[in-house]
């Protein structure tokens, strides 16, 4: 069980200064999730930022200025929604207030409601507008003996199940959940619930952007599973998508070496795996449009070509440590660090 000891130094600082200020802290999402699934603690800490003590009619100027507050001894990032983000030696915190989420029914973008927000609200109605159960997970922290873990949602049974279920009906107005299940389906290797894949049809993705696309592909890490996973239940559930994602189809065969998986940070990167693999089977047509899916420059298309081309050919240099070393400047380039790490993937150990 979490406890208070058991929090990094750092983050112990934060939320000393959330309770001399009148707030607490709630510990939710991925980082309350992967303690339960690995029994250590990651980099990213999402916290919902609560009060006892603070009356709602005061409660967003309380919030912004406790944020303000922490600019003094921290880099503070703010964001609407009462969000703010910060930097604590290795580890990223986001702060938000608890808030409920009405959605406008006939908008399916990423931002398709508006939002009350509140010092405090019982646990259920505070954690629907997370996306899974596994995700809606918490641990409150009214001080630091005083620990509570929150499960509204069964979401510990299907953590246990490796199963992944929805807290609400509310998850089918977002898009990118779509591309969330998939993504957490690859990286966890969890099952979708029968009854969560049997509605999955509500889901309206004619709005559906590129840029979340790519967000999600990335972070899926096996780039080969969560292609052909979107295009399955995409035929199957016959949701329309726009056209610019629907001509991808044309990478749905990747078969991506695994030791590239999670390597690549950035869209260039992935685009240039994408050439170097599917080089010979693509058409001018078929470049140009992965180029323009990709935001590639026009005079970088070229490079990219040959650099795929060399490195299909197998004309590359082994020692990438040393080359690093030698040419930094190199390095530096963004063109040329994808080439780099592509060849640290192919020559790291197995």
């Amino acid at each position: 069980m979490i406890s208070w000891s058991s929090l990094p130094s750092e983050i112990q600082t934060i939320f000393e200064k959330m309770f001399k200020a009148g707030f607490y802290p709630v510990l939710v999402g991925g980082i309350v999730r992967d303690y339960f699934l690995t029994k250590s603690w990651g980099n990213d800490f999402d916290v919902e930022i609560r009060s006892q003590t603070i009356k709602i009619e005061d409660w967003p100027k309380e919030l912004d200025a406790f944020y303000l507050k922490l600019k003094e001894d921290y880099k503070v990032e703010l964001f609407n929604y009462h969000i703010a983000k910060l930097k604590v030696g290795p580890f990223s915190v986001e702060l938000a207030s608890p808030r409920l989420e009405i959605f406008d029914i006939n908008n399916f973008t990423h931002k398709n409601f508006t939002a009350n927000f509140f010092p405090e609200l019982e646990d259920k109605m505070a954690f629907k507008r997370r996306d899974f159960t596994i995700n809606a997970l918490g641990v409150a922290l009214l001080n630091t003996k005083q620990v509570t873990f929150i499960d509204p949602y069964n979401g510990a049974a299907d953590l246990k199940n490796r199963t992944l279920n929805v807290c609400s009906d509310d998850f089918f107005q977002d898009p990118v959940r779509f591309l969330r299940l998939i993504r957490f389906k690859v990286k966890l290797d969890f099952t979708i619930a029968p009854n969560l894949l049997k509605t999955l049809s509500k889901f309206n993705l004619k709005q559906l952007s590129t840029f979340y696309f790519l967000k999600e592909w990335r972070k899926a890490g096996n780039y080969n599973a969560f292609i052909e996973i979107f295009f399955q239940l995409k035929e199957s559930l016959n949701i329309v998508i726009p056209e610019k994602i629907s001509q991808l189809k044309i990478v749905e065969t990747l078969k991506l070496d695994s030791l590239f998986f999670g390597k690549l940070t950035t869209n260039s990167q992935l685009y240039l795996l994408i050439l170097i693999e599917k080089m010979s089977e693509l058409s001018s047509n078929d470049f140009e449009f992965l180029s323009d899916f990709f935001e590639i420059k026009q005079k970088e298309r070229v490079k990219y070509k040959e650099l795929a081309t060399d490195l299909k050919n197998r004309i590359y240099f082994q020692e990438v440590s040393k080359y690093q070393k030698t040419f930094p400047s190199f390095y530096a380039n963004e063109l040329n660090r994808a080439y780099l790490l592509l060849l640290e993937a192919k020559f790291a150990p197995v």
